[in-house]
């Protein structure tokens, strides 16, 4: 392990924000969408409006990073390009809000049609929403 840290301080500050840039340009909206719904936890109605919302949040962040790297996909960049707050770099916010909305109606609604598998699988790791 120590080989590939020292192999990768070598590479230089330069190369190493190269590497990582599309890395965390995907992963943080993920991660502030989780510590806000974290921190208003008890506002949150359901583990459906979790898994919306991180959901809706990975998709804009991953089609953002990959366009600024000069791949598009016809008509989904474009959408996104016009989302508000996109010049800001939050063009992820109000989809994620709206993963919010439709991932905790979405849980509502399996939960009615279906209450042993209401969870999504959130049971086996702790969470009783």
């Amino acid at each position: 392990m120590c080989i590939v840290g020292a192999t990768i301080g070598s590479l230089g500050v330069g190369a190493i924000v190269e590497i990582t840039l599309p890395i965390f340009l995907v992963i943080y909206p993920v991660i502030i969408v989780l510590v806000l719904l974290g921190a208003f936890d008890r506002l949150v109605p359901n583990a459906g409006a979790y898994k919306g919302t991180v959901l809706f949040a990975f998709l804009v962040s991953v089609v953002e990073t990959i366009s600024s790297y000069g791949i598009t996909i016809p008509g989904v960049t474009k959408l996104i390009l016009h989302l508000p707050l996109q010049s800001s770099g939050f063009a992820w916010a109000v989809p994620s809000i709206i993963g919010f909305i439709l991932g905790a109606f979405l849980h509502r609604v399996l939960k009615a049609e279906n209450p042993e598998k209401s969870t999504f699988g959130m049971e086996e790791i702790g969470v009783e929403k």
